[in-house]
């Protein structure tokens, strides 16, 4: 039988009682202290896959880290800006990781200019368009 569009495959859903996550997880939690002490105990006898699981459940992940930084930006262009922002990361005063931020920014600010200006305009021209 072909799939017939906005019809349900399974209308009357899964039956209740099948698949309870919550009695399966209550059951866990009652052992999870006995499992992570056994858990440790391996991790501490060299097994590294208890290790791993240890780390990477109980440790976030490292992310690079920027400090935050100061960059004087002249008040002409966004051109000049940008050109303030590389001469920055050239003179060692901020990291290319973070002159690539700024200028990714700058150029995110740049796109939204551009795109109210260009509503701006097409109010204008609408408006000039009704008055005549």
């Amino acid at each position: 039988m072909p799939f017939e569009k906005g019809k349900s495959g399974n209308p009357k859903g899964r039956p209740r009682g099948t698949g309870s996550v919550s009695a399966l997880r209550a059951q866990i939690a009652e052992h999870v202290p006995d499992i992570v002490k056994q858990l440790i105990d391996k991790a501490l006898a060299g097994d590294m896959l208890a290790v791993r699981m240890l780390l990477d459940r109980a440790l976030p992940t490292l992310r690079s880290e920027e400090n935050a930084v100061t960059v004087a930006l002249p008040t002409g262009t966004m051109v000049e800006q940008g050109d303030a922002i590389m001469r920055a990361a050239a003179a060692g005063e901020i990291t290319p990781a973070q002159a690539s931020a700024l200028t990714g920014a700058l150029a995110s600010l740049a796109r939204i200019k551009e795109v109210s200006e260009l509503e701006e305009r097409i109010a204008a021209l609408e408006a000039a368009k009704e008055a005549a």
